[in-house]
């Protein structure tokens, strides 16, 4: 009998003690892999969302919150700040571009941005179907999203969103807005960053959705109570002349189901893609020539440099400025990757520490083994085996029982990730690929 079948027959024999060392080797392994799988694609994800972005320019309070709120979008902004406040920012000879960036409504939690068409240029956005906006209150969707609810996201048809961001929203509150729904003009293809998981649409649309809440154009978070009282403010806004929206009756998330609720409507003789039944009329150029300028507000600024003396100099300006705040994206993230990397290095070396414990528990098995089966390596030995021969016959022990403990390993650990990233897709709409492979593994076996 060669060496590795007496091997495999003397690990099946103890199923006991060779399954506690297969289940520390995985353990140890699995906790490494999991953590090296997460640094690698937390890293990858920030370094890919970071885009062309050199200044995040935004109201004050925690420069960190700013940019994950409006760059990785995974936090609440610090506020608003007034559009006429950036202006000098704008003019500035160092700065080469401006995008602004408005966060605050939802789509069945799905974050509707409001922005411009730079910042799908930003990060190389090309389309499925449909275009770009070319006016206000039209909107495109994430990959992501349009994937989640393809049969309400098709291009043509009309959406209403909610007031609000986040995760604990109540269904009740992606109605928040009926009498201003945006139409679909575009489904962006898969990027693999920020844009598949969002709706953007013109930032001005933001300003026209919220005309009819209060006098302004203000888009703050709100309470539901709040939310509440401004959906029965905005269904009595009408002013026929001047008339920025006129509201008959709170249409269907698509006209589809809109027209369906009217038993006996002849279908035939209406063409749905118009949306001109029930719906709705809204004056865009009328809106927002009623907003004063002291209410138009944007939630962000992002700033593109010219050259990089405008580092030493934009911060700074921005920073005198008692309402606003400059943060740097690099800076941050290096921030908060320091952070994450302190917990996944302590982590780590608990990792380590479980994996050095079941190589010596292997060790201490296969010694052990060598005492109780003394009469069995005599009989092996008078049967011819030579010295060597036993000698691999328990090594080749201690290697298939570390080759198990690696493959269950790899099995756990992304089985691990798996679940871990549909916590992270379902909680903040980031995706993390559990299957993703890391040469670090290959190094571990």
């Amino acid at each position: 009998m060669n060496a590795v079948k007496l091997s495999w027959k003397n690990i099946k024999y103890r199923p006991w003690r060779s399954g506690l060392a297969v289940l520390l080797m995985a353990s140890g392994l699995s906790i490494v892999i999991v953590l090296v799988l997460t640094q690698s694609q937390i890293d990858e994800k920030f370094k890919n969302n970071l885009a062309e972005i050199d200044l995040v320019v935004g109201a004050k309070g925690s420069p960190l919150q700013l940019v994950l709120s409006s760059v990785y979008h995974i936090d609440n902004p610090t506020g608003n700040i007034h559009e006429d406040s950036c202006e000098f920012i704008k003019n500035h000879p160092f700065v080469a571009n401006t995008i602004p960036v408005c966060i605050g409504d939802n789509f069945r939690t799905y974050r509707i941005v409001g922005t411009t068409e730079e910042y799908l240029k930003m990060y190389e956005a090309d389309f499925e179907s449909g275009a770009v906006w070319n006016k206000p209150m039209q909107i495109v969707v994430g990959a992501n999203v349009y994937e989640k609810y393809p049969n309400k996201l098709k291009v043509g048809k009309r959406i209403t969103g909610g007031h609000g961001i986040g995760n604990d929203l109540l269904e009740e509150h992606n109605h928040a807005h009926d009498g201003t729904p945006y139409e679909i003009v575009g489904v962006l293809k898969p990027t693999g960053k920020v844009l598949d998981n969002m709706l953007l649409c013109d930032y001005r649309s933001t300003w026209i959705v919220h005309s009819g809440h209060d006098s302004g154009a203000s888009f703050d978070l709100k309470t539901k109570n709040e939310v509440d009282e401004s959906n029965q403010a905005l269904q009595t806004f009408s002013n026929p002349d001047s008339a920025a929206i006129r509201v008959d009756t709170v249409p269907a998330e698509n006209t589809d189901d809109a027209h369906n609720a009217h038993a006996g409507h002849d279908h035939s003789e209406h063409n749905h893609g118009h949306h001109d039944h029930n719906e709705p009329v809204i004056n865009v150029d009328s809106i927002l020539k009623t907003i004063p300028n002291s209410k138009r507000e944007i939630t962000a600024l992002l700033v593109k440099y010219k050259n990089m003396r405008a580092q030493m100099f934009i911060p700074n300006a921005v920073n005198k400025n008692s309402s606003l705040i400059a943060a740097d994206p690099d800076i941050e993230r290096d921030r908060m990757l320091k952070l994450v990397d302190s917990g996944i290095q302590t982590a780590n070396l608990m990792g380590y520490f479980v994996l050095i414990i079941s190589a010596i528990s292997v060790f201490i098995a296969l010694f052990s083994s060598l005492k109780d089966r003394g009469y069995e390596i005599a009989l092996i030995r008078v049967q011819g085996a030579s010295r060597l021969k036993v000698f691999t016959m328990i090594l080749g022990e201690g290697l298939m029982l570390s080759l198990l403990g690696y493959i269950f390993a790899i099995l756990i650990s992304h089985v691990g990730m798996w679940v871990v990233s549909g916590i992270l897709e379902s909680n903040y709409h980031y995706e993390f690929n559990p299957w993703a492979f890391s040469i670090t593994e290959v190094y571990l076996l």
